[in-house]
């Protein structure tokens, strides 16, 4: 097992093209390493749980999650937090060339907080 520092449960991670690893998981945690050895911890801007994680083809990186959480960034450093109108939990995201898609009970929504579907 490779210890991150932190506890709690990781729920999804992600190679970046740029070779880093981000993972991410319960209360909002997120960590970034570039060698699968060392870990930091980011600041995602949320404390509900992040449950699944996309790269765009430009790089930008995506997270979803618990209670309409969304997490985006331009660099997979610094990331902006926003939340569906209808809090629809998130299951899963792709990133597609159209904008991300998420998966909620509800089935297949647009990862957009101002939508509030």
């Amino acid at each position: 097992m490779i210890q991150t520092g932190q506890r709690g449960s990781l729920w999804t991670g992600l190679a970046l093209r740029d070779g880093s690893l981000l993972v991410a998981g319960l209360n909002g945690q997120m960590l970034r390493s570039s060698d699968g050895s060392a870990w930091t911890a980011l600041a995602s801007g949320v404390d509900r749980s992040i449950t699944d994680l996309a790269q765009g083809r430009d790089g930008s990186v995506i997270g979803v999650g618990l209670a309409g959480t969304i997490v985006e960034s331009s660099d997979g450093v610094s990331f902006k937090a926003n939340s569906r109108r209808d809090r629809a939990s998130l299951t899963a995201v792709l990133a597609t060339a159209q904008g991300p898609l998420s998966f909620s009970k509800d089935g297949v929504v647009r990862s957009d907080s101002s939508d509030g579907r």
